[in-house]
């Protein structure tokens, strides 16, 4: 597999007189299929990078965004307003399956506030000597069938 790898300073430069660029290339570059994917992967974090760095002043939906939406949808909204309700049409219609949470107060499973109060409660009774009998949120999760138990009891 040949490869050529091109180095450009100064990008401009190249948007300009590309051919000039390409004439002052004198030295191929072969790479091992190791080498070759290492460099996909480079150049696909590369192309993530400068995704975020041109968003970075545009407001945007995260949710969508991360859920992998195309730019003209994860751009059109946020994810929530300055009151923090949920304004993210495609994040209203999901009901969480733990706590029931939708519309205003909709959230994933990772921001479930009583998943999150469970964990704290948890926490605090690892410290104490009293123990604490309500359900961990994994057993809360394996209830709701959205987590394998087989996975942490074989």
């Amino acid at each position: 597999m040949r490869v050529v790898v091109v180095f450009v300073p100064n990008f401009s430069i190249f948007l300009r007189e590309p051919c000039r660029i390409i004439k002052h290339v004198s030295q191929e570059v072969t790479l091992s299929p190791d080498q070759f994917f290492q460099l996909a992967n480079f150049l696909g974090q590369l192309a993530n990078w400068c995704q975020r760095m041109l968003e970075m002043n545009i407001e945007l939906c995260v949710f969508c965004r991360n859920n992998n939406e195309p730019f003209n949808v994860y751009t059109s909204h946020r994810a929530r307003d300055r009151f923090g309700r949920v304004t993210c049409p495609i994040l209203r219609q999901f009901v969480c399956p733990v706590c029931g949470g939708t519309g205003d107060r909709a959230h994933t499973i990772r921001y479930c506030p009583k998943l999150r109060n469970q964990s704290i409660v948890n926490t605090s009774a690892r410290r104490s000597p009293v123990s604490c009998s309500s359900p961990r949120p994994s057993s809360q999760l394996v209830e709701a069938g959205l987590l394998d138990p087989s996975a942490f009891f074989p």
